[in-house]
């Protein structure tokens, strides 16, 4: 949280003097009941962070803002009685707390081969997915409910103010959580097992779960998918398909065998749910796991889980710029998310075309406000590629004194 990159002195004044100019000319609405909440922040050039802070109106968190112009601004998703006495302080008396998904490009898969562009495009389907499917359509928050927000950073922030969250503990959010996130104690467990009549006996069977909706309908429906994209394929195909998918290549020639092979047991699995009609308990799991795989990169979600299960959890403040990029946290409609390029469109206007003269040790590829930057050395660029770049920490001021 509000991770702060060293700035020189000079660099400090600089990038203070645009947050100044944007706090200054604009008002930066509160959250409902502010007057409850905790508020944190972290100052430029001071260690630690400044808390807590509580305020009574909308007018006072924009004194505050235009005086201390801070790097990083944030409050509190619980609401207390007393929200100025200390967190261990009895007094301060919990009285519930907004339910908050953080998605972030550290929780992507392989995230560090990503570009910074290519991790906001990635955070982004799955933000997508997590409102739409998840807390929309399954769970059945309104969008007046919800409050879709880019984080500033490298992500997308979820805030849930309903009734129905209110009181939830720690362990009811992480019930919610794990249910977005698909966490499971193994994949199998979705399967339902059902006993089946065999050729003199009956036998507990794995099958496809009946269900339509969550993550059984989501099996169903992929499974099918995969039957029906295979079936059209020659076995090489096929296979290359499977292995792309995560099976080896001799695991993946015998499953489509036993799948499209003179029996047609896809048939069975597409008719009648039945996935025990495989030669070996083992051909079987791979066919899970097939499916596993296919379902993982349609449907998932990677929300931090510390933030969503913490009841007193501090979140970025809407409309404030995130001191690690100089990037508006903006706050959206569903709508307008689809069109959404945070390196476009999170840019502050009060931030000039003036060039600025910065010094990039290691080369930087960028594309900001619409311009691609491939900069190495001594390098001129636009005010607001200049914030970015430097509390990113990949350049410093050139006309800047220090050594390093």
């Amino acid at each position: 949280m509000g991770k702060q990159g060293k700035l020189s002195d000079e660099e400090i004044k600089f990038v203070r003097a645009r947050f100044f100019r944007y706090y200054s000319k604009n008002r930066i609405p509160g959250p409902p009941r502010l007057g409850l909440r905790e508020w944190g922040f972290f100052l430029f050039g001071r260690d630690g962070m400044m808390r807590p802070v509580t305020f009574e109106s909308e007018r006072d968190i924009e004194k505050f803002l235009s005086l201390k112009v801070p790097r990083h601004a944030y409050y509190s998703s619980a609401y207390y009685r007393s929200p100025e006495k200390p967190m261990d302080s009895p007094e301060k008396g919990w009285m519930g707390a907004d339910l908050i998904f953080d998605l972030d490009a550290d929780g992507l898969p392989n995230a560090e081969k990503l570009s910074y562009e290519e991790q906001l495009s990635a955070v982004k389907e799955e933000i997508i997915r997590l409102y739409d499917i998840f807390l929309r359509k399954h769970l059945g928050f309104s969008d007046k409910e919800m409050l879709l927000v880019f984080s500033g950073g490298r992500g997308y922030h979820i805030h849930i103010r309903s009734p129905r969250v209110l009181d939830m503990d720690a362990d009811e959010r992480r019930e919610i959580m794990d249910y977005a996130a698909g966490n499971f104690r193994e994949f199998s467990d979705i399967f339902p097992k059902k006993r089946v009549p065999r050729t003199r006996s009956f036998s507990l069977a794995y099958m496809l779960p009946e269900t339509e909706g969550g993550w059984g309908g989501f099996v169903r429906d992929v499974a099918a998918e995969i039957l029906e994209k295979m079936k059209d394929m020659n076995e090489k195909d096929a296979v290359e398909f499977m292995k792309n998918s995560g099976i080896r290549a001799d695991t993946a020639g015998k499953l489509w065998h036993s799948l499209f092979g003179e029996r047609e047991n896809y048939l069975r699995i597409l008719q009648k749910g039945d996935i025990e009609v495989f030669r070996t308990e083992s051909l079987r799991d791979n066919f899970i796991k097939l499916i596993e795989f296919h379902v993982r990169r349609k449907y998932d979600v990677h929300p931090d889980i510390h933030v969503t299960a913490d009841t007193r959890r501090l979140i970025r403040l809407p409309r404030s710029l995130h001191g690690g990029t100089g990037f508006l946290v903006k706050p959206m409609s569903r709508d307008e998310l689809d069109e959404f390029i945070p390196t476009r469109d999170a840019i502050p206007d009060e931030y000039e075309n003036e060039k600025t003269k910065l010094l990039v040790e290691n080369r930087v590829k960028i594309g900001i406000k619409g311009e691609k930057y491939d900069l190495k050395g001594e390098v001129a660029v636009p005010e607001y590629a200049a914030v970015f770049l430097l509390l990113s920490g990949k350049a410093g001021l050139k006309s800047d004194k220090r050594s390093s």
